[in-house]
């Protein structure tokens, strides 16, 4: 006696394999998609963060550049007050000289919307300038 099992067919649609294909494509594309776009989105996060530190660089470079002007002022006149201005490479920078001894420079500069300041206390100026610098928020 043999026993007849049915045969099942496996029919396939001609365009089965096409299909799957595609599907494969796609959700493959999508993914590539979302990781390129989110590198996008980290470089120009990470561009504009560099920029800024930039900014701030020339700005702590230009408020240093008006101290050092006001102390050469200092060096030059002992009982030297007054209020100054420099223009530096796109950036300004505005210092003012108060009080006899110690003296008082105060200092700002901005580069590109950055601003720093200075302040820098003056309590010796002969043989040499004896100061202290302190930064402001």
């Amino acid at each position: 006696m043999s026993i007849i099992t049915p045969k099942t067919l496996a029919v396939r649609l001609p365009c089965a394999k096409g299909f799957i294909l595609l599907i494969s494509v796609i959700i493959v594309g999508a993914i590539a998609a979302s990781v390129a776009i989110a590198l996008l989105f980290l470089g120009t996060g990470g561009s504009k963060s560099a920029i800024s530190y930039q900014s701030s660089n020339k700005a702590k470079a230009g408020v240093n550049t008006c101290v050092e002007t006001a102390l050469e002022q200092i060096r030059e006149n002992t009982s030297y007050t007054g209020s100054g201005s420099l223009s530096i490479n796109g950036g300004s920078c505005d210092y003012a000289v108060t009080g006899i001894l110690p003296k008082t420079v105060t200092a700002s500069s901005t580069f590109s919307g950055v601003v720093r300041r200075v302040t820098v206390s003056v309590s010796a100026v002969n043989p040499t300038i004896s100061s202290t610098w302190q930064e402001l928020p």
